[in-house]
C-alpha cells in the first residue's frame, strides 16, 4: 500500500461501510471488498472495542481501512489519530471536512499519516478536500473537476 496524503477509493471492488466482522468476511469471500470504512457508532453496535475490531478487520481485508476519529477539535484529533494509525499499516484516518478537521489533516499528513475526509455533502466539499491534499490520490489517473 502506498504512502499517500489522502485517499479516494476507486476500483472495481467496493468499500463497505460496516463494523460487522461476519458481513466483512462474507463479502471478502466473494472477492468484492476493496476496503472498509467504519466509525465508533458502527462498531458500538458490535459490542467490541474499536481498536480490537479494527485490527480484526485488517486481518480480513488487505486494503484501506478508514477509521474515524471521534474528536472534533484539531488538537484532540491530532492526539487521537496517530494512535489509530499505529494499529495497522492499512489504517487510514477519517476526519470531518471542517476547519478543525482540515487543520488536523494538514498536521497529520505532514507527519506521514494517511488521512481522508468525511462529511462531504456537496461537490464543492469534495473539491475542497481534494485540493487541500494537493490532488494526491491513492489511485493514479484521477483528477478533480475544478
Amino acid at each position: 500500500m502506498s504512502k499517500t496524503k489522502s485517499l479516494i477509493t476507486t476500483s472495481p471492488g467496493f468499500t463497505s461501510r460496516t463494523g460487522n466482522v461476519n458481513e466483512i468476511s462474507e463479502a471478502a469471500s466473494y472477492g468484492l471488498i476493496d476496503g472498509i470504512t467504519t466509525n465508533p457508532p458502527l462498531v458500538s453496535k458490535e459490542g467490541r472495542e474499536f481498536k480490537d475490531l479494527l485490527l480484526e478487520i485488517c486481518k480480513i481485508v488487505d486494503g484501506p481501512i478508514s477509521a474515524k476519529v471521534v474528536s472534533v477539535e484539531t488538537e484532540s484529533m491530532v492526539k487521537e489519530g496517530p494512535e489509530l494509525a499505529k494499529i495497522h499499516q492499512n489504517i487510514v484516518l477519517k476526519v470531518p471536512l471542517t476547519p478543525e478537521g482540515l487543520k488536523a489533516t494538514k498536521q497529520m499528513t505532514s507527519e506521514g499519516i494517511r488521512v481522508n475526509v468525511t462529511l462531504c455533502f456537496s461537490a464543492t466539499h469534495v473539491c475542497v478536500g481534494f485540493l487541500f491534499h494537493g490532488n494526491t490520490l491513492a489511485r493514479p489517473g484521477l483528477k478533480c473537476c475544478t
